[in-house]
């Protein structure tokens, strides 16, 4: 393995959380592991996360849709891990054999989440590799008492 440059040891610092994106509130769903997630906003309350260009199924359900799900993956919760971290092809249910809730808006997210936000699209920009997201939170909870998964990269210049 090549070594690691220093930009790229240093980006692999910046600590992020474990987040299950969801989105959906039929039959046509789907759920994503995702690492960028950032409040970035009080009054209204506001989110953002990433997502990689290139998955098309997941950006045409949320602008359809125009509301999602982040629930936060509890610390050393490597089953939720294990269930989401590839993504899910067109017409598979991500949630085959996890018991979930919903959010306010209709969502399903996984019930072993730590927390969840129930958001609404408020807007997108595309100026890297990946789509930052944002939306207003219209309601969110704690469930139970467990910590969130931190992460921290070994490499800033991927995943």
């Amino acid at each position: 393995m090549a070594e690691l440059t220093p930009v790229a040891r240093a980006l692999a610092r910046i600590p992020s959380g474990l987040f299950i994106l969801s989105l959906g509130r039929g039959d046509v769903r789907t759920a994503m592991l995702v690492s960028f997630v950032q409040q970035v906003g009080f009054a209204p309350p506001t989110v953002c996360f990433a997502l990689k260009k290139g998955r098309d199924h997941v950006l045409d359900l949320l602008r359809a849709e125009r509301a999602f799900c982040i629930a936060v993956v509890p610390d050393g919760h490597k089953a939720l891990l294990g269930q989401f971290a590839a993504g899910f092809a067109p017409g598979v249910d991500p949630f085959a054999g996890v018991v979930i809730k919903r959010s306010s808006h209709g969502v399903p997210f996984p019930a072993d989440a730590c927390a969840h936000l129930a958001c609404e699209l408020a807007g997108e920009a595309d100026w890297t590799d990946h789509l930052l997201i944002g939306g207003r939170v219209i309601d969110g909870d704690v469930h139970g008492d467990a910590k969130p998964w931190l992460h921290v990269r070994k490499n800033g210049l991927g995943y």
